[in-house]
């Protein structure tokens, strides 16, 4: 009996002072969410225009509360995509995808060709960055699901928080504070700091 109230008292400390987050509690949210988008259980709230930051942006709720966004921005030989996964209103992981063209390799290996337009020998990027946003951020890169680094790119990390706070005012309705407020570096240094 005595062992059942701790247990109850430490899950009452958890719940009342938040949970501790750590990378293996993100990855099991992040499946947990994953799951529901499957199911077809989360509401989508699409955004009618493209997002500054994330060209078709689309977000995903449980009952009224936003658990998930997912963005793509597609260009002429390319895309971007950021999906993150929101608890109580904080992003607790952004993961950052890039495929592009590699323009200036490819103008420098086939000149011929590029000058007439022929792309069939073009090689692209397929970088995928996974940033945990716990206590202390990391940020893992990957090439093709292999792990390149674990370097932590502060500019990309300001970048990602910013597009973050940006999207989700698009998907709110609130667009002037996306577009005005939080264009500046003052604006960006406010919200990593």
């Amino acid at each position: 009996m005595k062992n059942l109230l701790i247990i109850l008292f430490i899950g009452i400390l958890q719940i009342g002072f938040g949970q501790n987050l750590d990378r293996a509690y993100i990855d099991t949210y992040q499946n947990y969410v994953d799951s529901l988008f499957n199911k077809g259980v989360l509401t989508k709230r699409q955004y009618p225009n493209m997002s500054g930051c994330g060209g078709s942006l689309k977000g995903y709720y449980l009952d009224s509360h936003l658990v998930f966004i997912k963005s793509t921005y597609n260009a002429e030989a390319g895309y971007t995509s950021k999906n993150i996964y929101i608890e109580n209103d904080n992003a607790l992981k952004i993961i950052y995808h890039q495929h592009s063209a590699q323009w200036e390799k490819h103008h420098q290996e086939y000149p011929k060709e590029s000058e007439i337009g022929n792309y069939e020998n073009m090689t692209y990027t397929d970088t995928t960055y996974n940033l945990y946003l716990i206590e202390n951020p990391v940020m893992f890169k990957y090439a093709k699901a292999k792990l390149i680094n674990d370097d932590f790119d502060k500019s990309l990390y300001n970048v990602l928080i910013h597009c973050y706070k940006s999207m989700t005012y698009e998907l709110n309705g609130n667009i002037e504070k996306s577009m005005i407020e939080l264009q500046t570096e003052e604006e960006l240094i406010k919200i990593v700091d």
